[in-house]
């Protein structure tokens, strides 16, 4: 049986950490897009986890 998130979205295991993610995650990205305000961008991220996703992308080559 496959667990999902409370969203229902399913999850799979990170690697080895022991730890279950969502296999849809947000893109950092997306969330520093130059035409998407402060404001937008933290709606954003809060759609995305009321949605379930428990899984961001946030690398350093998503800044400037």
């Amino acid at each position: 049986m496959t667990s999902s998130s409370t969203g229902g979205i399913p999850l799979r295991p990170l690697g080895r950490t022991g730890l279950e993610v969502t296999i849809l995650g947000l893109g950092g990205g997306h969330m520093s897009r130059p035409n998407l305000s402060e404001a937008d961008s933290i709606r954003l991220v809060q759609q995305a986890v009321d949605e379930g996703v428990t899984f961001l992308d946030n690398a350093w080559e998503y800044w400037d």
